[in-house]
């Protein structure tokens, strides 16, 4: 039976043409063939070599960074969304040979090519089937040998060690099991009593007496045209942390607020009285710059700082 192979370079028939020219012998032909489907001829077959080669030469043009060689290969023919097919339908090489104007695509059954034999067309694709290893059955013992003559049918008295009989192991009576039970759970042994004094005194219970809390500052807010004025009912521990040195820390306020869309012209402390004087052509921002103060002086207040030893 002879098979046209629908490949557009095909081994088996260069070499055929390459044999008539020169005279010299006709080579054989494959037996193995795979299925293809093209969108004019229908079903056409395509020599096992030939197919090799067209795999190898479509596999370059397929890209994923996340496949491996063999994984774009079962996925090489898939029309699916998981397929590569879209990657190489317009390739030269897909043309048929029969029509020259039709695309070949692979019949695959389980992602698979279908082979075909000379011999015999058989659709079956020539994959290695999962033998299944049928689960082992245990036969309980009492059931192979006769329940009444279960030690007359075995001779060698080896073995009889290994058959387990029900009739030889007697069971204990529930109610001997439950006394039992009791005894090992029951304790009859008397203990001495000990003398008063010689026991050691009780742990005793100390309380943790909870800590004084520290009183909040109280803060009163007034606002001019140009600038704002917070009093606060506190003592004075919290200047020095506050201005920091050379004024530090109150400039990074400032900076720390106009960062933030804030526009602060200066912010300035009263030596005698504690006050604190907010200038801003804003309002709104010196309302903020007045929230943002009194949470620092807060935290101040709550966590000082430890001073310096010199």
């Amino acid at each position: 039976m002879v098979i046209k192979c629908c490949a557009g370079d095909c081994r088996t028939r260069n070499t055929t043409a390459d044999a008539l020219r020169v005279g010299e012998d006709i080579p054989d032909e494959p037996d193995d063939f795979v299925q293809f489907n093209c969108t004019k001829c229908g079903y056409v077959a395509m020599h096992k070599p030939c197919y090799d080669k067209l795999s190898d030469f479509l596999l370059k043009h397929v890209k994923s960074g996340t496949m491996n060689t063999q994984e774009k290969m079962k996925a090489l023919w898939d029309k699916g969304r998981s397929g590569k097919y879209d990657m190489i339908s317009k390739s030269h090489a897909l043309r048929c040979y029969h029509c020259s104007n039709g695309t070949l695509c692979c019949v695959t059954e389980g992602r698979l090519p279908v082979m075909y034999n000379i011999g015999g067309m058989s659709s079956t694709p020539r994959t290695k089937k999962k033998t299944r290893t049928k689960k082992a059955i245990f036969t309980p013992t009492s059931h192979l040998a006769d329940s009444d003559n279960s030690d007359a049918n075995i001779d060698d008295p080896d073995l009889l060690s290994y058959i387990w009989n029900r009739d030889k192991i007697e069971q204990p009576p529930v109610q001997q099991i439950l006394e039992q039970k009791m005894a090992d759970l029951t304790c009859e042994e008397a203990f001495p009593d000990l003398p008063l004094g010689h026991l050691p005194p009780p742990r005793p219970v100390v309380r943790v007496l909870p800590l004084p809390s520290v009183p909040l500052p109280q803060f009163r807010r007034r606002a001019y045209p140009t600038f704002h004025c917070i009093e606060i009912s506190t003592a004075t521990l919290w200047k020095p942390q506050f201005i920091g040195y050379n004024g530090k820390h109150i400039h990074g306020l400032i900076m720390k607020l106009r960062l933030d869309g804030v526009h602060i012209i200066n912010i300035s402390v009263d030596r005698m009285v504690p006050r604190i004087y907010v200038y801003a052509h804003n309002i709104d921002d010196r309302e903020i710059a007045c929230l943002l103060i009194e949470k620092t002086i807060e935290d101040i207040v709550i966590n000082p700082r430890p001073k310096r030893c010199k």
